[in-house]
Order: C-alpha cells, then structure tokens, then sequence
C-alpha cells in the first residue's frame, strides 16, 4: 500500500481532519484511568470517528486480539518509549521496529521528540532515520514534537512553529504540538511547513470550554484536528468527550456546542451504565 493510500486512510472522508487517540501513555506513567480496558477504548473510538489509535506494539497486539469488531480502526506504532522512574525520563528511546509495523498491519509510524533537552540530538536522529526507513516501505510518520524551556530559550521565538519545521524537515508526515496560545502563533505553525498539524490535549483539564475553544481556534487557523489522550481516557465519561471532540473536529460545531454535547451525553451514561465496569466509557 503506498503512503498517499495510508495517509488517505487516517484523514476522515468529508473533513478531511483527523482525530488520532495516544494510549502510549501506560510506559511513562503507568496504567492511567480508563487505560485498564484497550479494547472498550478502541471500540469506543471507533464508534465516535476515530481516524487512528496511536499505542505501543503490545497495546496493539491487545486491542487487536481481545477486541475483534474493531479490527478496522487504524493504528500508528509507536516507537518511543521512558518511565518517570529516572529522572532524565523526557529521553525517549526506541522501542520497536518499522518491521514489527508492517507485521502487524499498522498504518503509520508515531515517534516523539522532546527539543531543548539535553538529549534532543540523539531523538532527532532516531526521528530522521525512522523517517528513512518509513519512506521506503510507504508509512505516513508522526512526530509528537514537545519544547521544553521555551521562555529561557527565547521568549520572543515562536517554538511551536520552529518544532513544525524541524519536524518537516527531518522528513515525518504528520506533526502533533501544543497549541501556542494565539491565533497568530498558531497560523505561523500551520504555516511552517506543509504537513498536516494535529493539536495536543496535553495534562487533564479541568476546564472544557478552554480546551474546546483551544481547538476550535487552532481549527481556524488551519489544524487538520487533534491527537489528545489524557483528556479522554481520564474523563469520567470517555465516551462523552470522544462524541464532543468528534463533533469539533468532523461537525465544525461551535465550542459551546460541544460542550453541551459532552454535558447531554455524560448524563444518559450516568443513568444508563450506574454500576457498569465499563461505565463512561461505552457510547451506547
């Protein structure tokens, strides 16, 4: 399959945007919220228009094995991998091959790059020979691209955009950032360099209408959607949030709109899955 077909296949139909699902989280902080149950997730994802789940080799193996109505969803291997055992932990090592990849049928790669730590050299060299190696056998890549110290470095730099063009230059498909806190900064990232540039959720957050109304500027300014984790499997209600970012990402519908999609679908789940192991976390 060549990389136009794959690239198609992680981009929805219609908006042409993409909502990728990290659950690699496990390795770096251990088994968060709803992270106990990958194949409840992976249905669930796949049940609210999904375009990829991005995980570690094992956590595909597990979805895919325990979870056989939701073979269809599109999985990103991803490569790199530290725990919050040591303390240099934003030194992310690779974990697997592009070849245990296409063993397992994923559609794309994700690798990820911490800029402004010491050991930023070694990750961009492993981030450009995976693209290499990517290239070859026809598999989009994804560069999660966080910045560390950015006010000491030059507060007056947009480095959300600066990470863009590293991680374009180097040779991945697809970006994942934070959003830079502006319109401007965001369209001077957008602009950067022409890949697509999915939005972080980053840490949980404690306020919906701030992180909606995040994404729904970044939107504005040319995101092809969003790649968040920790806001959804460490929702009270992951089900509910993954429908809310859906209708943002594929619908267009306004912040608080989604949030009164989140608060309607939260409390039929609250009466309709009481007591349920799986409470939150199934759509229907």
């Amino acid at each position: 399959m060549s990389k136009s077909l794959r690239m198609n296949r992680l981009f929805h139909p219609v908006s042409r945007n993409a909502i990728f699902f990290p659950v690699d989280h496990g390795t770096t902080l251990g088994p968060l919220g709803k992270l106990t149950d990958i194949p409840a997730l992976s249905k669930m994802a796949e049940e609210n228009n999904f375009q990829s789940i991005v995980a570690h080799k094992g956590t595909i193996h597990w979805a895919i094995e325990r979870g056989g109505e939701t073979r269809n969803m599109n999985y990103l291997l991803h490569l790199s991998a530290s725990t919050n055992f040591v303390l240099n932990g934003e030194f992310k090592q690779l974990v697997s091959t592009i070849e245990h990849g296409l063993r397992i049928g994923v559609s794309g790669i994700s690798v990820h790059v911490n800029l402004g730590v010491q050991e930023e050299p070694a990750m961009l060299k492993d981030l450009g020979l995976v693209c290499d190696e990517a290239y070859k056998w026809g598999l989009p890549v994804l560069a999660m691209m966080n910045v560390f110290g950015e006010q000491a470095l030059n507060p007056n730099k947009n480095s959300i955009a600066h990470a863009v063009r590293v991680a374009g230059e180097v040779g991945a498909d697809i970006v994942k950032v934070k959003y830079p806190g502006t319109i401007e900064k965001m369209e001077e990232a957008i602009q950067a360099f022409p890949i697509p540039v999915l939005i972080s959720g980053g840490e949980k957050s404690n306020d919906l209408i701030a992180l909606f109304k995040e994404i729904h500027v970044s939107m504005k300014a040319g995101a092809r959607g969003v790649s968040i984790g920790r806001n959804i499997f460490e929702d009270r209600y992951p089900a509910a949030m993954s429908k809310a970012l859906s209708s943002l990402v594929h619908d267009f519908v306004q912040p608080e709109e989604a949030v009164d999609i989140y608060l309607d679908h939260s409390a039929q789940l609250e009466n309709s899955y009481l007591g349920s192991e799986n409470h939150g976390v199934t759509s229907s």
